[in-house]
């Protein structure tokens, strides 16, 4: 707080916060894939040359790394700072010789809310570069990278499909394209999250489901406020002001475009199915609560003239003629039946019970 923009704070602990970066080359014909183990190695690369290279680094607090790649890409200060910077709101932001794209990866965490990474992409003629905050390996002899970024790469390394062929631009849609599938897969939990909500409030809410449906209302802001400027994002790079992206690359954008598109009309639809669920919820919860008033309503109506008829003869007025009547029990409950059986056909007539 108070630092001039641009500043990059020194790393806490340099060990600890060691990035790991990992290089893609490849041409239609060939591949190689390799670790770099000190930014200097950064700086020895010819970028001129003809191979398609995406630089691949996991951890964004090395800040060691963030200014040497910063000076090797010409990067603006104000983009290095934000790539550091990991509450940053989706965006892309185009300098002329390159584009700096924010993107959020969710991630489904145990407390049943969703969580997000941040996915920082540099984009410029000879070399993409992405940013992620985390690498999660998993178990096996060699650690493998699980991460939504996982099948590009291995398309790259076998050579399947036309994803060689292309340049630095498509690897940049093809990164993109791969946050919206998973938005898409997040989508489909929170589908059958809300499948089961609107289940339960039709068949026995509880106290449960309030817990159940803040916490779905939670994830749903949490999509909104990643996915909504997503779209901005796709067409900030499809209508960019340079040439990064090239024709080819541009029909694929116009897809991830309608793609986008459809995301949102999907979480626009669930939304509304969770508010009809709520609706339903405080609808079933108003008529039980009227039923039991009506229940409570007609045993108070049974009890009234009873209570009027015993409040009466319990006065015990010495000059009460009924006291000393032979018959004036007898007649005192036949007087309490015959009324309950009146209220009873009387209330039966008009539905009430």
């Amino acid at each position: 707080m108070g630092q001039a923009p641009g500043y990059l704070p020194p790393s806490e602990g340099p060990e600890m916060d060691k990035a790991r970066v990992m290089i893609l080359e490849f041409t239609p014909e060939t591949f190689t894939q390799r670790e770099i183990l000190t930014p200097d190695e950064l700086r020895k690369i010819d970028y001129s040359d003809t191979v398609v290279r995406w630089i691949n680094v996991f951890g964004v607090r090395d800040m060691n790394l963030l200014k040497v790649l910063g000076e090797v890409l010409g990067l603006n200060a104000l983009a290095v700072e934000d790539i550091a910077t990991t509450d940053q709101r989706p965006r892309v932001e185009d300098y002329g010789n390159n584009m700096h794209i924010v993107l959020r990866t969710l991630k489904a965490e145990t407390s049943g809310l969703i969580g997000f990474d941040q996915l920082s992409i540099v984009l410029n003629k000879f070399v993409v570069v992405t940013f992620q905050e985390t690498l999660e390996p998993v178990s096996g002899d060699k650690p493998k990278l699980a991460d939504i970024l996982e099948p590009i790469r291995e398309r790259i390394r076998t050579g399947a499909g036309i994803i060689r062929s292309f340049q630095e631009d498509y690897i940049a849609y093809r990164i993109v394209d791969a946050v919206i599938d998973n938005y898409l897969v997040v989508l489909e939990s929170v589908a059958e999250s809300i499948d089961i909500i609107q289940d339960t409030v039709l068949d026995n809410p509880d106290q449960r489901f309030l817990g159940e449906m803040h916490q779905m209302r939670c994830n749903m802001i949490l999509l909104k406020r990643s996915l909504f400027p997503l779209r901005s994002v796709v067409l900030g790079m499809k209508h960019s002001e340079g040439s990064l992206f090239g024709a080819g690359t541009q029909l694929y954008l116009r897809d991830a475009t309608e793609h986008v598109e459809q995301v949102i009309y999907s979480i626009e639809t669930m939304e509304e199915s969770l508010s009809s669920a709520l609706d339903t919820y405080l609808t079933s919860n108003g008529n039980r609560m009227n039923d039991i008033m009506r229940v409570l309503t007609v045993l108070s109506a049974f009890f009234i003239p009873l209570t009027f008829i015993v409040g009466v003869y319990g006065m015990n007025f010495r000059n009460m003629p009924e006291i000393e009547w032979r018959y004036g029990y007898l007649a005192t409950w036949i007087v309490m039946i015959a009324i309950s059986a009146a209220m009873v056909v009387f209330f039966r007539k008009r539905k009430w019970m």
